[in-house]
């Protein structure tokens, strides 16, 4: 960490672009309003910073753990296309609904529990809200323009208000309490979800529709299925698949004999992992009945 206190002197610099400038002991932006090229700028981590001064001409905005609770200035930044504001704590989120041309925006950790001012920001493409304890996500039901989503650690049980959520083609739900992921079956975009640490009782994403997306994405010999999951049972799949991680869980039946025979009849390079899981009779299960 650094200790600079003052960035005045960069005022000067009339071609500057981009500004890193984190982990210091900056108090002020005031002295960059004269850089009119400057399009992106970091004081991430600078304490207690003043940025209620607009600069005006702003896109990026990254501005994580500075103890911002008001904000209330950034509706000033009315030009703003990407901001990180995350690890904030107690951040009051209501003046973000007048950032309308907002394409990218984090706010993991910061002790939110009502997000219903982001509904009015329809033009959002990626939205992180990672590590929100008992978050309400219904207002995300009105950001259908999302292509990245990531709402991990936030203590969902349920997960409807994404059904419309139809553009996803990125989804982060992991280490939650969710139960069914049946609202996502809609979802012909999705090409990469996590849903790693949950409560799953039935897993629909190793059927034929999921596994079809992620062709367009990889090779079948690059396919991998990932689940740590804790589930009861394993849908249907097909010779699609490549590779499968099982990795983490407590299956109370393995998956049969026929269906791993599926899996990996067609090539040497296939492989099966039960890395830290818990199967029941496990020991009837052996590599000659995979490898037949």
């Amino acid at each position: 960490m650094n200790k600079i206190t003052e960035i005045n002197a960069l005022n000067k610099l009339n071609n500057l672009e981009k500004l890193n400038a984190f982990k210091n002991c900056i108090q002020t932006l005031i002295d960059l309003r004269q850089a009119n090229k400057l399009k992106d700028i970091d004081v991430s981590w600078n304490f207690d910073i003043d940025i209620s001064n607009p600069i005006e001409q702003i896109t990026k905005l990254s501005t994580i753990n500075n103890n911002l609770i008001n904000i209330e200035f950034i509706s000033k930044y009315e030009n703003l296309e990407h901001l990180n504001i995350s690890n904030n704590q107690g951040l009051d989120i209501v003046p973000l609904k007048n950032l309308n041309k907002l394409l990218y925006l984090n706010l993991s950790k910061c002790s939110l529990k009502n997000i219903s001012p982001l509904e009015y920001l329809q033009n959002l493409k990626e939205l992180e809200l990672n590590q929100n304890n008992s978050i309400n996500i219904a207002p995300l039901q009105y950001l259908v323009n999302l292509t990245k989503l990531s709402i991990s650690k936030c203590g969902l049980l349920e997960i409807s208000a994404l059904r419309p959520l139809t553009n996803l083609e990125l989804l982060i739900i992991s280490n939650n309490s969710i139960i069914y992921l049946s609202p996502l079956e809609k979802m012909k975009k999705l090409k990469s979800i996590q849903y790693q640490y949950n409560k799953i009782i039935k897993a629909n994403i190793m059927n034929d529709y999921i596994l079809n997306n992620y062709q367009y994405q990889y090779s079948p010999s690059e396919i991998e299925l990932r689940l740590a999951n804790k589930m009861d049972a394993i849908d249907k799949t097909t010779n699609i698949l490549k590779q499968i991680q099982i990795n983490r869980n407590s299956f109370c039946k393995y998956p049969s004999k026929q269906m791993l025979a599926t899996l990996f009849q067609n090539s040497i390079h296939n492989q099966l992992q039960f890395q830290n899981t818990v199967i029941s009779h496990f020991n009837q299960l052996n590599s000659a009945d995979i490898y037949q």
